[in-house]
């Protein structure tokens, strides 16, 4: 018995350590790729990679469309929003993104219609 708990304390310790370092990882990308922004640079590939890789969710797909919408680019951005969306087509921030980024005001109505069909109190009117 002992040995069973032990061998389930080792392989959750594992784990919590698995997803710390993803943390990292993910925190680590999307300060890459902010700053990035802020520089008016691409981000670099390794960041978005680890972003892909690390990050929980899409969240760090719409931190990267939203960095480089804040810096008016959004034709760079609007391929990140628009993954966001079909990672996770329930995502109301994925949609909110795609609608401000979208380069084909066709495509940002319908975003726009998703995210006020997800959230009718919080989003815009399209």
């Amino acid at each position: 018995m002992r040995v069973a708990v032990a061998a389930a304390g080792v392989v959750a310790a594992a784990f919590l350590g698995a997803r710390l370092h993803d943390d990292t990882r993910c925190e680590d990308g999307r300060r890459e790729v902010f700053l990035a922004a802020q520089a008016d640079r691409d981000p670099s590939p390794g960041a978005v990679r680890r972003i892909r890789e690390s990050c929980r969710g899409t969240i760090g797909l719409v931190s990267i469309a939203g960095s480089l919408h804040s810096r008016e680019r959004d034709a760079q951005a609007a391929p990140f929003a628009r993954e966001a969306t079909e990672r996770e087509p329930d995502n109301v921030a994925a949609w909110r993104a795609l609608a401000v980024t979208s380069q084909s005001p066709a495509e940002a109505r319908e975003a726009a219609r998703r995210a006020k069909a997800l959230d009718p109190v919080g989003a815009p009117d399209p």
